[in-house]
C-alpha cells in the first residue's frame, strides 16, 4: 500500500466510531498511547470533528479486535446485551475490562456459529437439563444431575488430579449440549459467565484462574443453565459471603452440593475432625476431593463442623494470602491440545462433523477454530480420540 493511500483521511459514522471503542472496554488514552496520537484526536474521531487516516483506522480495528468492515456501517449494529451482572464487585457494577468484553463477544459469536452448525445437521440446541425456578431446592437439583451424569461418591478415585477432574466434568456437561470454553479474563474481573437467553447454552470459564476455582465456576455456571439465567460472575469469591444475589446463592449451593455431597462431606470432615483448619489437612482435602479450599471451609460451616466465625476468620487468612494460579504449561503446548483446550471437544467434533458432511468450508472451519490450514488435519485427528 503506497503512503498516500494510508494517510488519506476516512469518513468514519461518529455513532458507529463511539460504539466501537466504548463496547471494546479500550478508554481514548489507551488507543492513542498505541497510536502515537493524542487523546483529544481520538476524542474528535468520536465527536466527528476529524477523521482517522486509513492507516489509523486499521490499527485501531487492531486494537479493539474490530473487523475493519465495521467501521465503514451507517449505524451501530444491534448486540445482544452484555450478561446480567452478578458479580461481588459493587464498585465495578456494569464495568468490564477490555479482556472480558472480549471473551462476551467471542463466546457469542461461537454460540451463533454452534447454532448454525447444529441446525444444518437438523439437531437440536436445547440443553439437555433440567429447567427449574429459583423456587426449588439446589441440593436436591444437584441430586438429579449427579445421577443424570451417573457420579457415585468414587467418581474422583480414578482420576489423576484436578485438571483430569474439570476434564471429566466438562465432557459430562457437554455431553447435556451446553458448550464449554476456556477464555484469558482478569481473574479479579469475572471468573466465569454463562448465555443462556439464547441456545446452545454457552459457559465460559476463565482460564487464567486455579484449576480448583475453575471446576467450581464450571458447575456454579450449570447451575446458571438449569436456572435459564444468563450472567456474569466471581463464583469462587462469593462463598462465604451473607449477602448475596438470590441467583448466586442458590448457584453456589447447587455446585457445593455437587461436588461434595452432604453425606460423602460429613463421612471425609468427620475423619479429620480435629484437624479441618490445619493446613496440611485443607491441602490434603482440596487434592482428594479437587474443590478449593474456600470451598472446604464453607462446606465445613455449613455441615456444622466448624462455626461461622471460625468460617470467617478461615476465608480471611485464606484470601490475604492471596490465591496462587497456576495455569497449565501453556508454553510447550501444541495447537490440537490448545484448541481442545480453548474450544472444547464438542465444538471441534462439530466443526468436523460439518466439514465431512460437506455443509462447511475449510476456509470457516479453520476461522471457527482459530488455527491454521497446515493444523487442520492434526486437530481433527485430536478430536477424534
Amino acid at each position: 500500500m503506497s503512503r498516500g493511500r494510508a494517510s488519506f483521511k476516512v469518513q468514519v459514522k461518529p455513532s458507529v466510531m463511539a460504539w466501537a471503542l466504548s463496547s471494546s472496554g479500550w478508554k481514548a488514552e489507551d488507543i492513542s498511547q498505541r497510536l502515537g496520537v493524542e487523546p483529544k484526536e481520538i476524542k474528535n474521531w468520536i465527536s466527528g470533528k476529524s477523521s482517522p487516516s486509513l492507516k489509523q483506522l486499521q490499527e485501531t480495528a487492531k486494537i479493539v479486535k474490530r473487523p475493519l468492515a465495521v467501521f465503514f456501517l451507517s449505524e451501530p449494529p444491534a448486540e445482544p446485551p452484555l450478561p446480567k451482572d452478578y458479580r461481588v464487585n459493587p464498585d465495578r457494577s456494569g464495568e468490564f475490562d477490555k479482556e472480558t468484553l472480549l471473551a462476551i463477544r467471542r463466546a457469542r459469536r461461537l454460540q451463533k456459529v454452534s447454532r448454525d452448525l447444529i441446525e444444518d445437521q437438523k439437531g437440536s440446541v436445547d440443553p439437555a437439563v433440567d429447567s427449574v425456578s429459583i423456587g426449588e431446592d439446589p441440593r436436591k437439583c444437584a441430586a438429579r444431575q449427579r445421577a443424570r451424569f451417573a457420579m457415585d461418591k468414587d467418581f474422583y478415585k480414578g482420576l489423576r488430579d484436578s485438571y483430569d477432574a474439570f476434564n471429566s466434568l466438562r465432557m459430562l456437561v457437554e455431553g447435556s449440549n451446553v458448550f464449554v470454553f476456556q477464555m484469558r479474563m482478569p481473574t479479579e474481573d469475572a471468573r466465569g459467565f454463562v448465555l443462556t437467553d439464547a441456545f446452545p447454552a454457552v459457559i465460559v470459564v476463565n482460564s487464567s484462574d486455579q484449576i480448583e476455582a475453575r471446576i467450581f465456576t464450571l458447575v456454579h455456571e450449570l447451575g446458571h443453565v438449569i436456572l435459564r439465567k444468563t450472567g456474569i460472575d466471581n463464583p469462587e469469591m462469593a462463598l462465604g459471603m451473607s449477602r448475596l444475589d438470590q441467583v448466586e446463592r442458590w448457584c453456589n449451593e447447587f455446585a457445593a452440593e455437587f461436588l461434595l455431597p452432604t453425606e460423602l462431606a460429613k463421612e471425609v470432615f468427620q475423619l479429620d475432625r480435629n484437624t479441618l483448619l490445619e493446613e496440611e489437612t485443607m491441602i490434603r482435602l482440596s487434592k482428594k476431593l479437587k474443590v478449593s479450599k474456600s470451598m472446604l471451609l464453607v462446606r465445613m460451616k455449613d455441615l456444622r463442623f466448624i462455626e461461622p466465625g471460625e468460617l470467617n476468620t478461615a476465608l480471611s487468612d485464606l484470601r490475604s494470602r492471596g490465591i496462587r494460579h497456576k495455569e497449565e504449561g501453556f508454553g510447550g503446548e501444541t495447537v490440537d491440545k490448545r484448541v481442545i483446550r480453548e474450544r472444547g471437544r464438542k465444538f471441534v467434533e462439530l466443526v468436523a462433523r460439518n466439514v465431512e458432511r460437506g455443509s462447511l468450508d475449510y476456509a470457516d472451519a479453520i476461522d471457527f477454530l482459530s488455527i491454521k490450514l497446515r493444523d487442520f488435519d492434526r486437530v481433527m485427528a485430536k478430536a477424534s480420540q
